[in-house]
């Protein structure tokens, strides 16, 4: 039987008898039935991508993360040495103009390891122009790979396993988000009610997403929805002190809250 008809079938049943707590439960799985779809959406926007990195004569990696509009929030031992920061915009790579964020992975993994790279960055209104040298991003592709290619196949937990080894690599929001995804995905199909350990997959990750977004203009207010839906999330399922946690974290943002 189809997920979604199962649950609407207990949900009537649970009204029924009189199971409020039960149907409330059923209600939130229906809602929740999203990851899935945002596991599987996951998977077929960055599939062609990561498809490029599958090169047996290794790639191209430098070991920073971009959220839109080229800002650099990540930065790894290596480039950080190489002086690229936090809040650096790209605005050229090797002296060609910097594509959109999306682009620059096939762009910079086209190199090969240990080539060197000239990165030219806008710092607080100045270019600057920093060199870096390419290291092998193969351990890290194949991770990736591993994990989409489970998601692709709904073998849920092992993405999120898949996952959480990629955040020890880079502790870059999206790999969290792809855990939580896959991780509720599992959750979901199992029938399982939410734990702590869940919510704070989710916590970790939109606490990520805040932390980044320090690094770019207006930051906090391009994700702000998205973090008070995981904070909506928490408080439906009385997970409260991470929901107030997670508030406190946004009161940064200029922006009122707007009403549920």
């Amino acid at each position: 039987m189809p997920l979604r008809l199962f649950l609407v079938l207990f949900s009537f049943i649970s009204v029924i008898l009189g199971c409020g707590s039960i149907a409330i439960f059923v209600e939130d799985l229906v809602r929740e039935q999203a990851s899935f779809n945002q596991a599987q959406k996951y998977v077929q926007s960055h599939w062609e991508k990561i498809r490029l990195l599958d090169r047996k004569g290794g790639y191209c990696r430098i070991g920073v993360s971009f959220w839109p509009d080229n800002y650099i929030v990540r930065t790894e031992s290596d480039a950080s040495k190489s002086g690229l920061r936090r809040g650096d915009r790209l605005i050229r790579l090797n002296g060609d103009a910097g594509e959109e964020w999306q682009k620059h992975l096939p762009l910079i993994a086209k190199h090969r390891p240990n080539e060197q790279l000239t990165l030219t960055l806008l710092r607080s209104g100045t270019e600057v122009e920093r060199k870096i040298r390419c290291e092998d991003g193969r351990p890290f592709s194949e991770l990736w790979i591993a994990a989409l290619q489970a998601a692709s196949q709904q073998r849920w937990r092992q993405c999120a396993n898949f996952s959480y080894e990629l955040e020890n690599l880079s502790r870059f929001s999206e790999f969290s988000l792809l855990r939580h995804h896959c991780s509720e995905a599992d959750r979901v199909s199992s029938y399982q009610m939410p734990t702590e350990s869940d919510a704070r997959i989710l916590f970790d990750a939109r606490l990520q997403q805040l932390e980044e977004a320090r690094y770019v203009p207006d930051g906090a207010n391009k994700i702000r929805e998205e973090v008070l839906e995981a904070i909506y999330w928490m408080e439906r399922n009385h997970f409260r002190d991470l929901a107030a946690a997670l508030r406190e974290q946004l009161k940064k943002t200029s922006s009122p809250e707007k009403p549920k």
